[in-house]
């Protein structure tokens, strides 16, 4: 599991092996290892996740 699959999002699809998810809600950076990373349902997210 990664970061990703901590929240809310969907699977759009992949642009070659990498995928693309949505986040369905919005992800604040935190201390457990996602400071460095935040997003909203206007963003979409290029890898990660267990694809």
């Amino acid at each position: 599991m990664s970061y990703i699959d901590s929240y809310d999002h969907e699977y759009i699809g992949s642009l070659g092996y990498l995928p693309i998810y949505r986040p369905l809600q919005v992800i604040e950076g935190d201390k457990w290892g996602g400071y460095d990373f935040s997003a909203t349902p206007d963003n979409i997210v290029l890898g990660g996740g267990s694809g």
